[in-house]
């Protein structure tokens, strides 16, 4: 994480932490947007139909429903995992939003600021943040992860991560 990123995380931290803050806590991360952790492939696919079913090479993850969006304002992409046990079964999924295309219509700095900003009043006063990564554990099972990949200020990739607590 760059250092201009790295001060915002501590200070809008800081901020939700604040003795009169309200702040809302999700009590249990299951999935997102209609994708929930265990559900089969074929299920998945019904739940956004033009959805691309593809192959990917993610640990513990061989097939992928992936489609573009637009989340909080900017470009994303999400890509639905699933892993190979006596059937596929959603595993993890994760939203990537880019700033790597010229032109640049957001740079990774103020995109990986804008979406922790956004992310701290859902799920909670309290991520763990460590190195370019802040992790939010929900009491009740899952967590949600923000990895602020930058390269400079500019360039770069920050990707959203939904899990669940255990393996399935």
């Amino acid at each position: 994480m760059n250092a201009a990123l790295a001060i915002a995380v501590c200070t809008l931290v800081g901020a939700v932490t604040a003795p009169n803050a309200s702040v809302a806590e999700t009590k249990k991360v299951d999935g997102y947007e209609g994708y929930k952790f265990g559900m089969t492939l074929e299920r998945a696919l019904k739940v956004r139909p033009y959805a691309k079913q593809i192959q990917c090479d993610y640990d513990d993850a061989t097939t992928c429903i992936e489609y573009q969006t637009t989340i909080f304002g900017f470009p994303a992409t999400v890509t639905v995992q699933f892993r190979p046990t006596n059937q596929l079964l959603l595993s993890k999924i994760l939203i990537a939003f880019s700033s790597m295309d010229e032109p640049i219509d957001h740079t990774c700095t103020e995109v990986g600021k804008e979406l922790l900003k956004l992310l701290l009043p859902k799920y909670g006063e309290d991520p763990l943040i460590k190195d370019h990564q802040v992790t939010w554990s929900s009491p009740e099972g899952g967590s949600v992860s923000l990895s602020v990949l930058c390269i400079g200020p500019e360039k770069g990739l920050n990707v959203i991560s939904y899990q669940p607590s255990s393996a399935l």
